[in-house]
């Protein structure tokens, strides 16, 4: 029984076929929650002119869904060995990630970081007993004990802080930064003592997986734009176009990602991994501001909400800018070949920003996604065209 309990070794980085799991993916379906709510509460500090409070109150609120997954998704593609202590853990964590989806109303109206607090820590601490059981199984030589040891220092450290914060009356906003700062650097002290055994395809899918679950949160705001018209005979030129801009905005953010196999680029150089998986967060938040930007466009559209058309662009363009510029980042600066194509994407961002004071912003957002849509995917098949001739 006591050798099952801290048996904990590495799974190999080479295996074939590597998916995600079933216990992985309800996982996912549970941080749906708390996305979701992040999302619902930046879209009403939207229509309620709150647009940089909320912004920075879903900033502070992402970081704790995203960081919290990502915690659990490193360690599952390195140790996941599912068995029945391994799955109460993990269902430690995914309660934690309903505390946090009932805490998310709080920070936004409230300002109030107590119940998201405690959610993040059980999280973090139920990830704390799967390092601890990592430590024990591993040889008392090996750099994964250390990794693991170390882990556990850092993530039990970081709580303490957090824990701590909750005796002031309110948590300053240089404070949290401060403590994202330390949580950040916790992997980055633990992987220098040895990289553990993750799977770069298996990693690769599972942001994948979250890219698409964000992305779904947005084609539901659009969804909203249908549902409240009582038939199809009811939907105005202008509701139809925005369905249509709206949906080819998220196609276009869809292709952009997957244009070509995520996993090549972890694949071919280990190194980017910490730059790479930290950069999707701005992916990640981006593409949730993105659907809270749509629906608060549905409710202009009804009625409910005025805003001032140049707010309501740039509440669409800003985080389409910084969707852009996290591809860049993550994944396009390393594809791209010559100078001239490594500014596209950075490019293609200030052209939506600038679109922010232009009538009908949605559909130049549009037309300037479909544009570099249509670049990426020339180049593309140019470099395939190239490298066969070269074959």
């Amino acid at each position: 029984m006591m050798r099952s309990l801290f048996n904990m070794t590495g799974r190999s980085p080479d295996q074939h076929h590597r998916a995600s799991t079933p216990l992985e993916l309800f996982f996912d379906l549970v941080f749906v929650v708390a996305v979701a709510s992040a999302a619902a509460q930046l879209h009403h500090g939207f229509i309620a002119n709150h647009a940089l409070e909320a912004s920075i109150s879903f900033i502070m609120v992402f970081f704790a869904i995203w960081w919290a997954w990502m915690g659990f998704t490193w360690f599952a593609s390195a140790f996941d060995v599912d068995d029945a202590p391994y799955r109460i853990l993990v269902f430690v964590q995914m309660f934690g990630s309903l505390v946090i989806a009932s805490g998310v109303p709080d920070v936004f109206e409230e300002h109030s970081l107590k119940r998201i607090t405690i959610g993040y820590s059980i999280m973090r601490l139920g990830l704390v007993g799967l390092w601890l059981r990592t430590y024990y199984s591993q040889p008392v030589n090996s750099h994964l004990r250390t990794n693991a040891l170390r882990n556990v220092i850092g993530i039990l450290l970081c709580q303490i802080g957090w824990l701590s914060l909750l005796a002031l009356p309110y948590t300053p906003i240089w404070v949290f930064f401060i403590m994202v700062a330390l949580e950040l650097s916790v992997p980055v002290w633990a992987q220098s003592a040895g990289r553990t055994p993750w799977h770069p395809e298996h990693i690769a899918e599972r942001y994948s997986l979250l890219t698409l679950i964000v992305l779904g949160e947005s084609v539901l705001s659009l969804s909203l734009a249908l549902q409240a018209t009582e038939s199809f005979s009811d939907i105005s030129l202008q509701r139809g176009l925005f369905m249509l801009a709206g949906l080819a905005i998220l196609f276009c953010l869809w292709w952009l990602y997957f244009n070509e196999p995520v996993h090549d680029l972890l694949k071919e150089n280990k190194n980017i991994a910490f730059a790479w998986g930290y950069g999707h967060y701005v992916i990640f938040f981006s593409a949730a501001a993105v659907g809270a930007a749509l629906a608060a466009t549905v409710d202009i559209l009804d009625g409910k909400a005025s805003l001032n058309d140049t707010l309501l662009g740039l509440i669409l363009t800003i985080p389409l800018a910084f969707y852009l510029l996290g591809l860049w980042y993550c994944h396009e600066q390393h594809r791209m070949q010559t100078p001239q194509q490594k500014m596209a994407y950075p490019i293609a961002a200030i052209l939506l920003l600038l679109s922010s004071v232009l009538p009908q912003t949605m559909l130049w957002c549009t037309v300037i996604l479909i544009g570099l849509l249509i670049w990426r995917v020339r180049l593309n098949h140019k470099t395939v065209v190239s490298n066969s001739h070269i074959v």
